[in-house]
């Protein structure tokens, strides 16, 4: 009996004809607006409304919740790539802290993706609440900082136009920590195609590692000790499409099959891994970045992957 070949992205319309469906889809055009103008990502902010309005399981709304973020942060780096800050003609994007951050970021997220498989939901939902709350307190105190950074910009205008000199009186604030005083290196083509290969590999080898396990799963669960090669799971497109038609005698394999899965996880970490490193050491030898500071980014870089995955 031949498997049945499963549908690589299966359509079912009928799932969309819900009125709570229109409603999640302008709950998410507002939050994204909002998250867009605040400048935050919005992950946690996504998937509770994902939850809430959408009727989506914490499981279902996390990897959701990334394509919508990944959308509107494509959109917000072509709009900001070529802006400036202000009179000092430095670019917007600080370019050195991208491509430092974004391996560190994608480490994170690898791990965040295995442990939203492994936890249960009830931990998931503790989480994204704990998420929340943070995000909350986080924007309260930036946009009190940024209140008091306009104040005082005015005070400021008010006493050079009455020719007071009142520069020492006025209190300086900053929204965001302040950026390295030296010129940032421009975002080259070769950056471009390293960090995109970097998460093109990455979104493959999840992609390919999860289909692997599910047909590892289908196999075990069909023959007990030993992997069945041909349920329908292992002939998925994806499969077929990137191994051939190799995949069921690989997964035959008692010992082949359970690293096979680890083999395709394993490579993108260790690569992004090494990238991090190399620049982190390029911009410790510039000797314009502290090893605190750059300890510092990437942390936050690795742990902000982590609560998105």
């Amino acid at each position: 009996m031949e498997p049945v070949v499963p549908e690589v992205f299966p359509l079912d319309f009928d799932a969309l004809a819900h009125p709570h469906v229109l409603t999640c889809c302008g709950v998410l055009f507002i939050s994204g607006i909002l998250c867009s103008a605040a400048g935050i990502g919005g992950g946690g902010v996504i998937v509770a409304a994902l939850m809430t309005f959408g009727h989506l399981s914490p499981r279902d709304a996390v990897p959701v919740s990334k394509a919508v973020v990944f959308c509107g942060a494509v959109v917000s780096l072509v709009l900001n790539s070529r802006k400036t800050q202000g009179v000092s003609g430095q670019p917007l994007i600080n370019w050195d802290i991208i491509r430092m951050m974004i391996p560190m970021a994608l480490i994170g997220t690898l791990l965040g993706v295995l442990a939203n498989v492994h936890l249960p939901e009830s931990v998931i939902v503790v989480v994204l609440t704990t998420l929340l709350c943070g995000m909350t307190v986080s924007t309260t105190l930036k946009g009190w900082a940024q209140y008091q950074g306009e104040l005082a910009a005015e005070e400021q205008e008010q006493a050079a136009a009455a020719g007071l000199d009142r520069a020492e009186e006025v209190v300086e604030y900053q929204t965001f920590p302040a950026q390295p005083k030296e010129d940032c290196k421009p975002f080259t083509n070769g950056d471009a195609v390293v960090l995109s290969s970097l998460l093109v590999l990455t979104i493959f080898g999840g992609v390919l590692r999860f289909h692997i396990h599910e047909c590892v799963s289908a196999g075990h669960a069909l023959s007990g000790a030993r992997v069945f090669p041909n349920p329908s799971q292992c002939v998925h497109p994806v499969l077929t499409t990137f191994l051939g038609g190799h995949i069921g005698d690989w997964l035959a394999e008692a010992e082949l099959a359970p690293h096979l899965g680890h083999l395709f996880g394993g490579v993108p970490l260790v690569l992004c891994a090494g990238l991090a490193s190399f620049y982190y050491h390029r911009l410790a030898m510039s000797g314009h970045w502290t090893h605190q500071k750059l300890l510092a980014y990437q942390t936050v870089s690795c742990g902000t992957g982590l609560l998105a995955g």
